[in-house]
């Protein structure tokens, strides 16, 4: 993006997607910052480490693509945030979580994670979506009858060739809501014949 700029100074939409890609590298090495602070004083040697690696895993998404699944759900959950800041969005489509996320999964269980951990991550995911709810004026807060943001994640569906794309990750999306048994994310799933 840097070069883009460069090339063309006077295309305003990269300049505002160069300044909102680096504010968004600061934003997520604050949650780094932090995680070392918790960490620092955490008297807990289990939840130190995973303080430790929720830091590694921001330093490491501040810069580049994440690689493992815990990696990529942090990622997701901070871009969630900043949209939030920025638009004050009450629905956001988490578009089809299952395809886009499956890779990540597919190299944690290759790196030997455990699935059971995986489970949890993205149970820890979906109670995220629950965290952030809106000021709303009280004929909005009767309509939605108090409940947090809006977001739908689409399961299922076809690939590019018109095959399933009914995936591990898909049924392990609904397992996951099912453990945690609360309204958000909403979850769409794509049927096929």
């Amino acid at each position: 993006m840097r070069a883009r700029c460069e090339q063309q100074p006077e295309n305003d939409l990269y300049q505002a997607a160069l300044l909102l890609l680096e504010a968004s590298q600061r934003h997520i090495l604050r949650y780094a910052v932090l995680a070392e602070q918790q960490a620092e004083r955490c008297p807990d040697a289990r939840r130190r480490q995973e303080l430790l690696t929720i830091a590694a895993n921001s330093r490491h998404n501040a810069q580049h693509k994440p690689q493992t699944f815990w990696q990529a759900c942090q990622l997701f959950w901070y871009m969630n945030i900043i949209l939030q800041y920025e638009s004050n969005a009450s629905s956001l489509s988490l578009g089809r979580f299952d395809q886009y996320m499956l890779p990540f999964y597919q190299t944690s269980l290759t790196q030997g994670d455990d699935p059971a951990f995986l489970k949890e991550l993205l149970e820890s995911l979906w109670v995220k979506c629950n965290d952030i709810v809106l000021l709303r004026s009280t004929s909005s807060a009767r309509y939605f009858a108090g409940f947090p943001t809006g977001y739908t994640a689409l399961l299922g569906g076809l690939t590019e060739s018109g095959r399933s794309a009914v995936n591990v990750l898909s049924f392990l999306c609904l397992d996951a809501y099912q453990s945690v048994q609360l309204p958000q994310p909403n979850l769409a799933c794509a049927l096929t014949r």
